[in-house]
């Protein structure tokens, strides 16, 4: 018989100077790419890696991930990430996330949420269909947010002038091809004015439609009121590719 284990892994983490912004506060993208990081290691401990997926012409798509600063996280200072998948839903995967210090003090908590698609069907596969560790997973049912996501609906930008124009270039892929989901952070950041007088306290993602090499992404910013920010990218074909919800912080 299999033994029973715990989907729950903490590993070490740790943010550079190449992490940190002008004010050395940790770049959303950054952020996201330790998030991702973990999520890998701890995936393919659990038979839900990339390979383990893509053998059977499945990958993984990330479709909302939100993240909130409890506390900045220091520089040069070794630091761990925990981070466990939810229950499954109908269609969904769920994976929450932790940055702490030494002694346990949480710094950063995140959740994001997943579906799997079939690279050939370009069809979604039920949770039903796919287990972690042959059915043998545990799930830790600790939960970072009560009401996990923001509930951001699509505005109306036809009479905005776009703030950043942004073709996707050879570096922002990842290995589906895709630009890579932390690049949208940046993207975000980038299309607010003044941006270099706040630092981001809480960042949602919501990806709507993958980008390609060469596809052509337009943002455009509402305001919500002064600290709070919605962006959304729009490709050429007028899809809308992400759309982000931030709440900043005055320097």
């Amino acid at each position: 018989m299999n033994e029973k284990k715990l989907m729950k892994v903490t590993v070490p983490c740790q943010f550079y100077i190449s992490d940190m912004d002008i004010h050395d506060r940790a770049l959303p993208s950054h952020i996201l790419q330790k998030f991702q990081d973990a999520a890998v290691i701890h995936a393919s401990a659990i038979g839900a890696g990339y390979d383990d997926l893509i053998a059977d012409d499945r990958i993984w798509v990330v479709t909302k991930i939100r993240y909130t600063i409890i506390e900045q996280v220091p520089e040069n200072i070794p630091l761990n990430i925990t981070t466990w998948p939810q229950p499954k839903g109908t269609m969904d995967f769920c994976r929450d996330y932790l940055i702490t210090d030494k002694d346990g003090k949480t710094l950063i908590k995140g959740t994001s949420k997943w579906c799997i698609t079939n690279v050939k069907t370009r069809r979604l596969v039920r949770a039903r269909d796919f287990d972690y560790l042959n059915g043998n997973g545990i799930y830790c049912l600790d939960k970072n947010y009560e009401d996990p996501y923001f509930n951001l609906r699509p505005f109306d930008f036809s009479s905005l002038e776009p703030v950043l124009v942004h073709q996707v270039r050879y570096t922002d892929l990842d290995h589906n091809m895709h630009m890579n989901n932390t690049n949208f952070a940046s993207l975000s950041i980038d299309s607010i004015e003044n941006i270099e007088q706040y630092v981001v306290q809480e960042m949602q993602v919501n990806f709507l439609c993958e980008c390609r090499y060469k596809d052509t992404i337009k943002t455009y910013v509402k305001k919500n009121n002064e600290l709070e920010y919605e962006v959304m990218g729009v490709k050429n074909d007028g899809i809308i590719s992400f759309h982000t919800f931030m709440r900043l912080k005055h320097i």
